[in-house]
């Protein structure tokens, strides 16, 4: 399996650092999204293949803004982004023709990374999170849904 490149939403600089790490080296994060507003914006240009000015602009130091691999193959979204992001994302990305499968982590007991009101998830939980993210990565590429066909919403 070559690198596969995706993009991930997320809060926080570090938790986002983290996960980057943890996915390393069968999955690259070239683009880091910071709010549901950046993500809007900046997830279907990244699709285009381009990485937009403002991740530079803001400091924002976590994707590798490389796109040596190709465009992404899929967006992974934290505990933090509910079903109407996920709806707006998914018209977003279709307005500009692409598809893409977006990952959405699953709310059950103990599946969330973060702790309650939004707080930093830790490190570890962090790592479990990226775990079950490159899990469901991996079996969607072994489904073919990683093809630039695909735009379901799965869970991990």
């Amino acid at each position: 399996m070559s690198v596969i490149p995706l993009i991930l939403a997320g809060h926080f600089e570090e938790v986002g650092k983290t996960f980057q790490e943890a996915v390393q080296p069968d999955f690259d994060v070239v683009y880091f999204a910071t709010s549901p507003q950046a993500g809007l914006a900046d997830i279907p240009v990244v699709l285009k293949g381009e990485i937009p000015t403002s991740a530079a602009a803001t400091g924002n130091k976590v994707g590798s803004g490389n796109l040596a691999h190709g465009i992404p193959r899929a967006v992974v979204l934290s505990g933090s982004y509910d079903d109407a992001f996920v709806e707006r994302l998914r018209k977003a990305i279709a307005a500009v023709g692409k598809a893409v499968p977006i990952l959405k982590l699953e709310h059950s007991a103990g599946a969330t990374a973060g702790a309650a009101g939004g707080a930093k998830p830790t490190a570890d939980k962090t790592k479990a999170v990226a775990e079950r993210a490159v899990k469901a990565l991996k079996k969607l590429e072994d489904e073919g849904k990683l093809d630039g066909e695909d735009d379901g919403v799965y869970s991990y």
